[in-house]
């Protein structure tokens, strides 16, 4: 199948900057490596613009393996057009490099983004998104940080995928103390999180994700805010909280639209639903729904009557 033709059909796609395509050959001849900068006006879901990539290259008659790679703008391109093939190909395989090898993030700077090499460990960092420093990210590649994000400084993100250090030192430290805690807990995680388009998050903001997080489109998170989808066991008192395992967790959704005052703490297992609001110093432990208020430690759902819509949410 050509190449060129199938650049042309990515090209195509509303969401994409046609003049930033860039289709490879793999090492092996039936491996395609589309790279292509996003480059659409609108809010959207990259995972379901490379399916749609992914869906209109099959049709069109190719049979082999597929990697899609949706970049940020300026990747691909700059000045002078897009690098050629032989640029983006080498410019790939360090992306994949240091995406494979960074565990950690850690910008002590007082830039307003990260840099240009750190935005490439993620799984996804979209366009015209910034993280400001000084920050701590872990397992990077484990985001997905959309179009149009901006997080604040001195944040932290935990991406939670071992404890194994934790059991050694539990039997270093309390060698008599027996505990009783499920294999399962000690076994390699695989946590999400994935930071829809255009939300936003203030300073000094923590998340700390074992299983699944989801923030979504134009949420607007204040400073100091606190989630968690996982807590630390603390079922014997003869062992410290610090130095057990997080349990697996619950997956946390916090809705498009959706606003999170100074101070809110998400715990695992509660959604916040589209369009309402956490009151500051709250603590959500439970489901909110659409259109709602929540107030209070735990926090409660009441009425929510302004900005026209006279909607009561039962507590």
């Amino acid at each position: 199948m050509n190449i060129e033709k199938i650049e042309h059909l990515v090209a195509a796609d509303e969401d994409i900057n046609m003049q930033a395509v860039r289709v490879l050959m793999g090492s092996e001849d039936e491996h395609l490596v589309v790279l292509a900068e996003f480059g659409g006006p609108r809010v959207t879901d990259v995972d379901n613009l490379k399916s749609r990539i992914q869906q209109k290259i099959t049709k069109a008659g190719w049979r082999g393996e597929i990697t899609i790679e949706v970049l940020r703008a300026g990747w691909l391109s700059n000045s002078e057009g897009p690098l050629n093939a032989v640029e983006s190909a080498a410019k790939h395989v360090q992306m994949v490099t240091r995406r494979a090898d960074t565990e950690q993030i850690f910008n002590s700077t007082f830039e307003m983004n990260i840099t240009e090499e750190e935005k490439d460990t993620f799984g996804y960092f979209g366009s015209f998104s910034k993280i400001r420093t000084p920050t701590s990210i872990a397992h990077p590649k484990l985001i997905h940080i959309g179009n149009w994000v901006s997080l604040g400084r001195f944040g932290k993100i935990f991406m939670q995928t071992s404890f194994a250090e934790l059991k050694e030192y539990l039997a270093q430290h309390y060698p008599s103390v027996a505990y009783n805690i499920p294999e399962k807990i000690w076994m390699p995680r695989c946590p999400r999180l994935k930071i829809a388009d255009g939300a936003t998050i203030g300073d000094f903001f923590f998340i700390n994700c074992n299983r699944d997080i989801e923030i979504g489109i134009h949420a607007g998170i204040a400073d100091r805010v606190y989630i968690s989808d996982g807590n630390h066991l603390h079922n014997n008192p003869d062992l410290p909280p610090a130095l057990m395992p997080n349990e697996m967790g619950k997956p946390i959704k916090i809705g498009d639209h959706t606003w999170l005052g100074v101070n809110t703490v998400i715990l695992n297992g509660a959604t916040v639903g589209k369009h309402s609001i956490v009151s500051s110093n709250s603590v959500v432990t439970r489901d909110v729904p659409d259109h709602c208020l929540a107030v209070g430690n735990p926090a409660k759902v009441v009425p929510l009557n302004a900005f026209g819509f006279n909607q009561r949410c039962a507590s």
